[in-house]
């Protein structure tokens, strides 16, 4: 147990931390609906666990222009 005066005011005790981060994917021309990239440990992470994978997967809208 973490004495309640002595944790940490960011985590809580937790020894996690929520943020966002903005990530660069570059997406090959032509690519089609439903294509996956796959960007390796930029997932969540805990303590003495490697961090996971980000999954972007492509989503084509209809457009009137093309």
């Amino acid at each position: 147990m973490i004495n309640m005066e002595k944790r940490c005011k960011t985590c809580k005790g937790k020894k996690v931390k929520k943020e966002k981060k903005k990530l660069k994917v570059e997406i090959d021309k032509g690519s089609p609906n439903g294509e996956q990239y796959t960007i390796h440990g930029e997932g969540d992470c805990v303590p003495d666990v490697e961090p996971g994978d980000v999954i972007v997967v492509v989503q084509i809208r209809p457009s009137k222009i093309f």
